[in-house]
């Protein structure tokens, strides 16, 4: 008997996450050793299989950043500090993006905020985004 698509079973949420865990350090390590090409492949498979992951779309907006795609990046990393609103590593990259954008005021705001969540944390925020 084949299986075709149509008889295919989703995954059991406990697998999906476990694959999502996986695939999230395959892309970390990736983006660690500058593989920005193979880190975005697998950041985007970690969309596919969870969509709403702000830690995936931090790193593909700071991918895009890293490549020149700023509105790009500036739409992962919003939608990222949509899930998660006082992750300070995500006011910082996206502080980033404004500050190449040539929007400085809204890159202090982002980095002000960065600071003000994690002041103990001020040179790790920015050691975190490599």
């Amino acid at each position: 008997m084949t299986c075709t698509p149509d008889d295919a079973k989703p995954m059991p949420p406990r697998h999906a996450e476990t694959l999502a865990d996986e695939l999230r350090r395959a892309a970390a390590e990736a983006q660690r050793t500058g593989d920005l090409d193979t880190a975005a492949s697998v950041w985007q498979q970690v969309l596919s299989a969870k969509p709403e992951d702000a830690e995936a779309l931090q790193r593909l907006g700071l991918i895009a950043l890293g490549r020149g795609e700023l509105d790009l990046a500036a739409a992962r990393i919003t939608a990222a500090l949509a899930q998660r609103p006082d992750e300070p590593r995500d006011h910082y990259a996206l502080a980033l993006v404004r500050q190449d954008q040539g929007r400085p005021g809204e890159a202090i705001n982002h980095l002000r905020r960065a600071v003000a969540l994690a002041p103990l944390d001020a040179e790790g925020v920015r050691a975190d985004l490599g």
